[in-house]
Parts: structure tokens; C-alpha cells; sequence
């Protein structure tokens, strides 16, 4: 296969593709669709796989955020054009069974390749440490020549601000997979047993794309805490439905096969970084856990439809389980409000203690930057003390959180027992499917 150069930036690209990974130009020539050929040729033309090689994070800060959203605007409309190709395909009723078969095949060899590289450009944080290495030096050289006060707020948004590109080139790769699978239109009836093993695989890794992106994130705390660079609850919502639709073609038992703890996980960050930023809480931070409950149980919903319509002689004893099945749950909604209630309490006094930690890290990171007592003599004496009191307040409110223990205890026992008496009518009507 020949070779050819972008026009725009000269990057070697090969000469049927449609799409520069390091500029995001596309190309409408190159690709010479034959009469047999058709959208199947012209699909094996497109590559939406960003290279960490080429797109490094060196290339993308010199591109600018400017450059990087142009870019991502690029790349989200050769996607969409794959999208659609792909969609028109599996939709063409004169497509045969094996030409659908090779599409899913690069469709999903395709996706697995964009989630690999997503995930290892996520991973790299090297240059971000590097970044802020130089940083601090210059922070310390200009004071040094001019006396002038360092700021330790100005070097954390540097490194925020320098990283904000490639973040967000190398997450383009999460949303635009679960598009692409979307195209397919398959669901577990005609998913076949390779493809439903290849659409496990990319869910996994899908997951561990926002297991690297919080982890990026966290990188960037450096003299910080944990709640300065929390994600959004809208951002968590965004690569939550994807991940949704993603796995929209798995049955019930396959999802309880991935591990999606990694959404759990991240609550508790995000809860705190958006109270303490005075921002609402939105559902997906108070009802992660029980979403990925229900998804899981609408699956399964979905499931049984089929089998109690082919037994209708159970169907009554079932419609029974479910009215007291129905009744429990009434009973439960206030203990579940309680517990809320108790534990909503004990998160405040969290937030609190959390506030006073990121006082101490920013204090302490200041000592070590600063490294010069003669010129920061009074501020380092102040930035002592201040770790001091914060200290001591810490300790007072981490009883008053160990007494807060108790109701929650309490409250979350009463809401066990009875989410026990739901189960155990579940499991009636679990025994009464499989006689």
C-alpha cells in the first residue's frame, strides 16, 4: 500500500486514509470505490484511531486548546460520517450476512484500538509532572531575580490549563466507541457469541478509560486536595451514558460480568467537590449505585417478558409476588430516607475535614516550594501555624463524625432488613420461573 503526506501538516499517512492523526485534516479523495465494492471499500478507507506516537502531549500543548477543539471537531465529524456509513450498511437489506459479519469484525477491531490508545494517552502522566517541575524552577528563579511573591494557585492552574487539550483529544475515543457500536444495530438475540466476547472486552475497557481519566485528574492535585479537580457530576453523567449504550446490546448476565465499581468509586469525590463548590448534587452522584441496579434489573425485566408470556399459568401467582413486592418497597422508601438523612449529616462534617486537609497540603506544598526562609521567613512561620490549628480541628471533628456513626448504623440496618424481606420474595418468584 503507497504512502502520502498531509497537506496541512506533512504527517506520512497511508493512502487510503481519509483522516490525519495529527492534525485531524480528512481527505475526500484516495479511495476508488469499485462497483462490488461500494460502502464496504469505502469503510475500509476510514481510521479513527489517534495515535499516542504521533499525537503526543508535547505536539498537543504546541497545537494550543485552540488547536486541540479544532481537532476534536474534526475527528467528532469523521466519526459521525463512519457512524452513519456503517449504520447505512447493516440497514441495506441486500447487504448479505457475511458482509455484516466483516463489518462488526472492523468495527469492533476498530473500537478496541481507539479504547487501547485512549487509555495509554490518559495514563501518560509524565509530561504532566515534568510541566510542573519546570514550573516550580521558574516560580523559584523569578523570586530569586525579582523578589516578587510566588503564587501556588497560579502553578496548579498552569498544569490544569496545560493539560486541558490532550485531555480532552485523548477522551474523544470514549463516547465515539460507544457511537460506533451503537451503528451496528445488534442486541443480544442476533449478537454473535465472538462479537458478544468483543463487545464484553470493550465495555472492560471502557471502563478502565474513566478509571485512567480519574486518575489523570488526580494527578493534577500536586499541592491541592482531592475535591479541586473532582469531574463534574455533568461530565460522570456524559461517560456514563455512553458506557449505557455501549453495553445496550449485553443481556442481563454478561453485565454482571463487569466490574463497575469504578462508577462507585468516583461518587464520593464528586459529592464533595460539588458541595463544597456550593453546586447541587445531581441525581447521578445520589443514585449511581442504584441506576446500575436498575439497568441490570430493566434487563432482566426485559428478559422474563418472554417467559412468563410463554406461561400463563403462573403469571397470576407472580402478579401476587410483585403487589407484595410493591408493599415492601412503600414500607422501605422512608427507612432509606432516613438513613439519607443521617448520612448527609456526617458528609458535611467530611467536607469540613476535607477542607481543613486541603488547607494543610496547600501549606505544606508551600514549604517545600518555597525553600527560601530567609525571604519567606514570616510566611513560613504562618503556614506552621496554620497546619497546627487545622490539625487540631480535624481531630475534634473526627469524633463528632465517629458519634455521627451510630444513626447511620441504625438507620442503614432497618433498610437491610428490609431489602432482606424483598430478596427473599424475589427468590419466590426466581423458583417459581425455573419448576
Amino acid at each position: 500500500m503507497g504512502m502520502k503526506y498531509c497537506g496541512n501538516c506533512g504527517n506520512p499517512m497511508k493512502d487510503d486514509m481519509r483522516f490525519c492523526t495529527k492534525c485531524g485534516t480528512m481527505f475526500g479523495g484516495g479511495i476508488q470505490q469499485s462497483e462490488s465494492g461500494g460502502n464496504l471499500e469505502k469503510l475500509c478507507g476510514y481510521n479513527l484511531v489517534i495515535d499516542p506516537k504521533i499525537m503526543t502531549w508535547q505536539h498537543v500543548h504546541d497545537l494550543g486548546t485552540e488547536g486541540a477543539v479544532a481537532f476534536a471537531g474534526k475527528h467528532a465529524a469523521l466519526q459521525k460520517e463512519v457512524s452513519d456509513l456503517v449504520f447505512e450498511i447493516m440497514s441495506d437489506g441486500e447487504t448479505s450476512a457475511l458482509d455484516k459479519e466483516r463489518v462488526c469484525s472492523r468495527v469492533f477491531d476498530m473500537a478496541k484500538r481507539m479504547l487501547q490508545n485512549a487509555i495509554s494517552m490518559m495514563e501518560d502522566v509524565e509530561p504532566i509532572y515534568e510541566f510542573r517541575r519546570q514550573a516550580v524552577n521558574q516560580m523559584i528563579s523569578d523570586l530569586c531575580s525579582s523578589g516578587d511573591e510566588a503564587s501556588v494557585d497560579e502553578i496548579r492552574s498552569m498544569q490544569v490549563e496545560a493539560d486541558c487539550g490532550y485531555r480532552l483529544i485523548a477522551t474523544l475515543n470514549g463516547p465515539y466507541v460507544a457511537d460506533l457500536i451503537k451503528s451496528l444495530q445488534v442486541n443480544p438475540a442476533s449478537l454473535s457469541a465472538e462479537n458478544r466476547s468483543a463487545l464484553i472486552e470493550l465495555s472492560v475497557q471502557y471502563n478502565e478509560l474513566w478509571k485512567s481519566f480519574m486518575g489523570r485528574l488526580s494527578s493534577y492535585i500536586g499541592y491541592g486536595g482531592e475535591i479541586d479537580f473532582a469531574p463534574t457530576p455533568g461530565l460522570a453523567s456524559s461517560f456514563w451514558d455512553s458506557y449505557v449504550l455501549l453495553t445496550d446490546a449485553l443481556s442481563s448476565a454478561d453485565i454482571e460480568m463487569i466490574d463497575e465499581t469504578s462508577w462507585i468509586d468516583c461518587l464520593e469525590p464528586i459529592r464533595r467537590a460539588s458541595e463544597f463548590r456550593g453546586e447541587p448534587v445531581d441525581e447521578f452522584i445520589n443514585n449511581a449505585k442504584s441506576e446500575i441496579a436498575k439497568r441490570i434489573d430493566l434487563k432482566k425485566k426485559r428478559e422474563d417478558s418472554a417467559y412468563w408470556a410463554d406461561h400463563p399459568e403462573k403469571a397470576e401467582e407472580k402478579r401476587d409476588l410483585d403487589n407484595k413486592i410493591a408493599q415492601l418497597e412503600k414500607e422501605l422508601e422512608p427507612l432509606v430516607g432516613k438513613l439519607g438523612e443521617a448520612e448527609s449529616n456526617r458528609s458535611k462534617v467530611l467536607i469540613d475535614i476535607d477542607i481543613l486537609k486541603r488547607k494543610i497540603k496547600e501549606n505544606e506544598g508551600s514549604l517545600v516550594t518555597c525553600d527560601l526562609p530567609l525571604v519567606f521567613r514570616k510566611q513560613r512561620k504562618q503556614w506552621k501555624s496554620e497546619i497546627d490549628d487545622c490539625n487540631a480541628a480535624i481531630s475534634k471533628l473526627q469524633s463528632k463524625a465517629e458519634e455521627l456513626e451510630g444513626p447511620i448504623e441504625s438507620a442503614k440496618k432497618a433498610a437491610d432488613l428490609k431489602r432482606q424481606e424483598i430478596e427473599a420474595v424475589k427468590a419466590l418468584i426466581e423458583n417459581l420461573r425455573e419448576k
